[in-house]
């Protein structure tokens, strides 16, 4: 019975290897070419790939991967790759590798046919991040067009003053009304203290009546004095009502004089809200930098975050370990001393290394890499992955990145470091915007840049600095708006242009900021050319509105003055005679008191 098993098991793996000899390797090459060409969009080509089940080994001929920027070069080109797999892992059913090393890498080599992929709809990236970088390109900053005519347009007074209902005018109007209201009630006020004069001056033919009275007699005298009694109740009623008319006055002249003050205000507002009709263009606001290269900074930033998230997928935090099986029948438990466990999948190392072609642009580029740790299983293996790779080519330029992906535990925190330093600029391709230059004549450009990932946050950040540039605009057509001329201008005559950038994904949700020194020097530039029109402008619309407030300020003061002057004289006029009256009064009543008093002793 047993050997009857083996038998059947022999054969299944005759079977096995008989399809892998003839199809597999073709099959495994196919599946290799198209997983590589998905991610870098040109064509691969994987020549006499072969495993070798015997041996356990996997041998490729040569391997091709286009240059997606120039399909008639290869990036990288590489012969006589070989691996060998663990023996005692494949019994698990884990593939495991410990050194994978490649010593003859070739950038830049020349094709014999194009490498270029049939050309397919360019299409966002996948899922939730695909659609936050959708909405955020959708808010990327546009750069508006402002012409010279336009402008004037905009700063024709004449022009936005006629559809413009001053505030100044309405309230000149009210206030107008207000004094008509008042001098309306002029009248009344006057017909108020001409009755009181009236009534004062009958009081004083009495008091003059009780001056004429030189009577010693008692009872005369006290006539006299109720007579002076009733005279002064006489006076006080005429003193509140004559009070009265001045209160009101007062009232009246306060509310007058905080209206025509107010009318300042107004007029400021006037100011403010003319300024706004005309589109004096803010030119501050705008971030010129983030108009310029916002979109190609996202795209490929977005792509960083999308191979960062698929490393997170492919480098779980916790093992799922099968539950196993009960035995069928009794027995006991055999423990093997000393024997490791293996992840589903690693790599224990992978070095890397090549130059350019000689002959071509990339002669005198070298490049060196080193993986350790690569697996699909970190806790089991319990060491993080850790990624070293370093290039300098011929003029100079040096790259060096670093990686730490330690996923030994929940709480992660993944980082990757880039710096690259003295790019040439000469050969970077620029986004086509009529507002960029052709191409940089001369240049270099120090990149540092860092991306963290943890389970819930990913970050992007890259700080650029370019200098020593001289910028080529040949075959671009001369910008003919003014915002335009500034870019063009700060471009050409900056010698260091710096951009700061930061791409953060929280969720589904994607934030990007963008600063540059770009963003003050184009904002300097539109102040040169549009500030002192605008300036010229400010001052022209103050001085309409300032003549317009000076206008009626004149006019309602005028109708005050009057409205007051005749109110105020007739007052003054009625006031100066109660007091005298008052006066006069007071000291004949105090005679009289005297002389009673005196009559009454010497009665």
């Amino acid at each position: 019975m047993r050997t009857k098993g083996i038998a059947i098991l022999l054969s299944f793996l005759l079977i096995i290897g008989l399809t892998a000899f003839f199809w597999g390797n073709s099959f495994l090459s196919w599946a290799l070419e198209q997983s590589l060409q998905a991610i870098i969009g040109a064509k691969v080509e994987i020549e006499d790939f072969k495993l070798n089940p015997i041996e356990l080994s996997v041998r490729i001929g040569a391997l091709k991967i286009t240059n997606p920027a120039d399909t008639w070069k290869n990036i990288i080109a590489a012969e006589n790759i070989g691996f060998k797999l663990s023996a005692a892992p494949l019994f698990e059913g884990k593939t495991v590798i410990e050194e994978i090393s490649v010593a003859d890498l070739v950038f830049n080599a020349p094709r014999q046919s194009d490498g270029k992929l049939p050309q397919k709809e360019k299409k966002a990236l996948p899922g939730p991040l695909g659609e936050a970088q959708a909405k955020l390109q959708q808010s990327i900053a546009q750069i508006p067009i402002l012409k010279p005519e336009t402008v004037a347009e905009n700063l024709d007074i004449e022009k936005i003053a006629a559809s413009y209902q001053f505030k100044t005018d309405l309230s000149a109007a009210r206030i107008k009304a207000e004094i008509g209201e008042y001098q309306n009630r002029l009248k009344a006020d006057l017909e108020e203290l001409e009755a009181a004069e009236v009534q004062l001056k009958s009081a004083a033919a009495k008091v003059d009546q009780i001056k004429k009275l030189d009577s010693k007699n008692l009872l005369e005298l006290k006539q006299q004095l109720d007579l002076a009694n009733e005279i002064q109740q006489t006076v006080k009623n005429v003193r509140a009502r004559i009070n009265d008319a001045d209160d009101r006055f007062k009232k009246d002249k306060q509310a007058l004089e905080a209206a025509l003050k107010g009318l300042k205000a107004e007029a400021e507002a006037d100011y403010r809200s003319l300024l706004e009709l005309a589109k004096v263009p803010d030119l501050s606001s705008l971030n010129y930098a983030e108009a310029l290269l916002g979109k190609e900074l996202l795209n490929y930033s977005t792509r960083v975050l999308k191979m960062a998230e698929d490393l997170q997928k492919q480098l779980p935090v916790k093992t799922d370990k099968p539950s196993k099986e009960k035995p069928t029948r009794a027995g006991q438990n055999i423990t093997f001393p000393g024997r490791k466990t293996y992840p589903r999948f690693l790599v224990q190392k992978i070095a890397v290394s090549g130059k350019g072609t000689p002959g071509s642009a990339a002669d005198g580029f070298y490049a060196s890499g080193l993986v350790t740790g690569l697996t699909s299983e970190p806790p089991v293996y319990g060491s993080p992955t850790t990624a070293a790779f370093s290039a300098r080519s011929a003029e100079g330029a040096v790259l060096k990145i670093d990686g730490l992906i330690n996923h030994l535990t929940p709480d992660f925190q993944d980082e990757f470091k880039l710096k690259l330093s003295k790019l040439p600029l000469s050969r970077i391709d620029f986004p086509d915007d009529h507002h960029l230059p052709a191409k940089l004549a001369a240049g270099g450009a120090d990149i540092d840049a860092v991306l963290r990932f943890t389970p819930a946050v990913m970050t992007l950040e890259a700080r650029i600095i370019a200098n020593d540039l001289q910028a080529d605009f040949t075959g671009k057509k001369a910008p003919d708006d003014l915002i335009g001329e500034a870019i063009r201008n700060a471009i050409a005559g900056l010698n260091q242009i710096t951009v700061n950038f930061r791409l953060e994904r929280s969720g589904e949700r994607l934030e990007m900021k963008i600063s540059s020194n770009l963003n003050d020097a184009v904002t300097a530039g539109l102040k040169r050319s549009v500030g002192a029109k605008i300036t010229e402008f400010n001052q022209r619309l103050k001085a309409k509105v300032d003549a317009k407030l000076l206008a009626h300020e004149q006019a309602l003061e005028k109708a005050k003055l009057e409205y007051e002057g005749k109110l105020s004289a007739k007052l003054t006029e009625v006031q100066n005679a109660l007091k005298r009256e008052e006066q006069a009064l007071e000291a004949k009543k105090k005679e009289l008191e005297e002389l009673v008093k005196n009559s009454l002793i010497k009665w």
